[in-house]
Order: structure tokens, then sequence, then C-alpha cells
């Protein structure tokens, strides 16, 4: 249900996004385009913020702990204050570029049922978990073999889907030369499909990975974000004796976690790009499509290098306390207070 709830929530995100861009650029006059950026910051807080606030309803049990309900409620803070200044955005936004008197409405309106849909199936799907718990069972660090399986299925979905791409296009292309008859055009948008369908492959794989991630934290968001701070940011975070052992396999856990989203976000971002340099080459281009290739690719520059340097972080703390990965003390379980 999890899996079914995140890939129809990505989607959605990406549907909106790319629908709200051609509303504004279609509404917005001429003379006004300069000051886009600040409708498309407000949509962007609109659309990512519950997102973000669903997954980590849907994924933690934010009221295990007041450590949890302490960090869930910083989320909340957060992501209301960012909501609040794209309110502010789009509402200065149209009332200098002279947009219809709709156009804020819909968005703020829009922001408002996001925000209560991501609170409300991210509860609604943690509430349904803790129901059917799952049997617990010991810990098993990520070998190498399991890392090249995922890996392999992720490449078969790629060379399937790309392959799968080509005939359909070209068997399409047959039917329409102007459309979608040149080569390039069939390739790239073969390419394009296979490039997402393997960013959700990379999903999948994942999936049993973040699943033992939350198990070393005992699915206590206050806690995992101790380890977090401890292992990924090196801070002095001053941990319980029992405690030591989950932080030593959260290290060894996270690093691997970590290279499947970013995998995940190469593959799709990939795949977003090509769509839209194909748009721009083939098509009339559009300030939409130039901002939209600029927001990823910022996006890209930012998050690789972090997510890198994470990963360097978390496997490096693993090295230096190997001892606690065989450790018989399991990772401390939840306390509710």
């Amino acid at each position: 249900m999890k899996v079914v709830a995140y890939i129809g929530s990505v989607l959605l995100a990406t549907g909106v996004m790319v629908g709200a861009g051609f509303l504004l650029v279609l509404t917005t006059p001429r003379d006004g385009r300069w000051l886009i950026f600040l409708a498309f910051f407000a949509v962007t807080t609109f659309i990512y913020g519950p997102l973000i606030l669903g997954s980590i309803s849907a994924f933690w049990d934010t009221t295990v702990s007041a450590d949890s309900r302490s960090y869930f409620r910083r989320y909340l803070f957060g992501v209301g204050i960012a909501e609040g200044l794209g309110v502010v955005a789009i509402i200065v936004y149209s009332v200098v570029v002279g947009a219809p008197i709709w156009l804020p409405i819909l968005f703020i309106v829009l922001a408002a049922g996001l925000f209560a849909a991501g609170l409300a199936v991210g509860r609604s799907l943690i509430r349904h978990e803790l129901a059917h718990p799952r049997p617990v069972t010991a810990w098993v660090p990520v070998s190498r073999r399991e890392v090249g399986r995922k890996i392999a299925i992720i490449a078969i979905t790629f060379v399937v889907f790309l392959l799968a791409g080509l005939a359909l296009f070209l068997l399409l292309g047959r039917g329409d030369s102007h459309r979608i008859g040149e080569t390039a055009v069939e390739v790239s948008l073969a390419v394009e499909f296979a490039f997402i369908a393997a960013g959700f492959a990379c999903v999948m794989c994942s999936l049993s990975i973040n699943r033992r991630l939350r198990a070393t934290g005992g699915g206590d968001l206050g806690r995992m974000r101790r380890y977090m701070k401890l292992v990924l940011r090196r801070k002095p975070i001053e941990l319980e004796e029992s405690e030591r052992v989950g932080a030593a396999r959260y290290a060894a856990m996270v690093s691997y976690a970590l290279a499947f989203q970013l995998g995940f976000i190469g593959l799709l971002y990939a795949g977003i790009l090509i769509q839209q340099i194909q748009s721009l080459t083939y098509r009339r281009s559009s300030s939409l499509n130039v901002a939209l290739i600029v927001l990823l690719v910022a996006i890209l520059v930012w998050a690789i290098p972090l997510t890198i340097h994470r990963i360097v972080l978390a496997r490096r703390y693993a090295r230096e306390h190997a001892d606690l990965l065989t450790a018989e003390a399991p990772a401390p379980a939840p306390v509710a207070e």
C-alpha cells in the first residue's frame, strides 16, 4: 500500500507541477514573465511541502516518544512557514503582473488541500502498518550479492522498457512522420521512458533496505534523528549504551539507502530533463521548459555532492564501529511515553 501511495504521490506531484507551470505561462502577461520565479517558488512549496510531510507521517510513528513528537512538530512548523511564504509570493506575483483574481485563489486552495491530504494519507498509512506489524527478524547487513541483484533488476528494467519504448514509438511513428517519425525523437522518447521506469524500479529495490534502516531505531523518529546527526553530520551526540549498536547498524544501512535514493532522483530527473530538452529542440520553446531544466539541474548539483559526502561519512562510521555490528545486544525498542 505504501509503495502505491509513494509512487502515486510522486507522479501526482510531478503532474501538478507541470500543469501549474503551463497554467502560469498561459495566464501571465508577457511583460510580467520576469517575476515568474515567485510563482514557481510558491507552487513548489505548495506541492513538495505536503509531500515531505506525508512521507514522514507514513514512514515514522511520530507519537512513539517525546523526541518523535518534538521533531515532527518542527517539521510541521517548517512546512507551515514555507506554505505561508508561498501564499505571500503568489499574491505578490498576481498583483504585480496583473494575473486573473482566480489564479492565487486556486493555488491557495490547492495548497490547503494538499497539506490536509498529505497529513491524512500519511497518518492513515502508519496506522495501518502499526495495526498489521511485520514479524520481527534478526538484523542482517546488506551484502554485495544483494546489492548486485538489485542493480541487475534496475538495469534489466531499463533495458526492457527501452526496447519496449523503441518498439512502441517506432510503430506509432509510422503513422505520423511529422509528429514522432524522426528517429532521434523516437529514441529520446524511449530513453526517457526507460529512465523513469528504472527510477521507480530503484524505489522498489530499496524498500527492504529502508525497512531495515528504520528498524535500527525501532521506528522512533527522534532516535533516528540522533543517529543521523551523529553519523551523517558528525555532531557530538550522547547515546545510551544500548543505542550504540543501533547507531552502528544505522550507519551500515543508511549508506545503501542513500545510494538508492540518489539513484532514484538521478534516473527520474534524467528522464524529465530529456523530455524538456526534447521540447526545446523539436517544439516551440517556452520559459517553463527553461525554468524546469534550471531547477532540475540545480537540485542535482546540490543533491549529488551532499549525498555522496554523507555516504562516505556513514561508511566511515560503520568501519570505525564494526565491532558493534556483530554485537549480541539488539537495537533498542521504542518506548511509548
